[in-house]
């Protein structure tokens, strides 16, 4: 069986582009308002105030962070705000 998964996948198909996820998407699309507006913040106090915009208890800094890792951008730190 898994011959055959291995033989259907080297058929010549197309692969799909791997990218962030739907939900990587809009996770990233609140984060990046909040951090957009209050830049001085870090990854915790985003987390935080993302939590009720997302419905989402579960969200913590790391998860900030890897969503801004997933989605390719740079997170400027708050003491290199100028």
């Amino acid at each position: 069986m898994v011959l055959r998964e291995v033989e259907a996948s080297q058929g010549g198909e197309e692969k799909q582009k791997r990218g962030p996820t739907i939900h990587t998407l809009e996770r990233a699309k609140v984060f990046k308002a909040l951090k957009d507006k209050h830049p001085e913040w870090g990854y915790e106090t985003v987390a935080i105030e993302a939590r009720d915009e997302l419905e989402d208890p579960k969200v913590t800094g790391e998860t900030v962070r890897n969503v801004y890792k997933a989605m390719g951008w740079k997170w400027e730190r708050a003491d290199r705000v100028r």
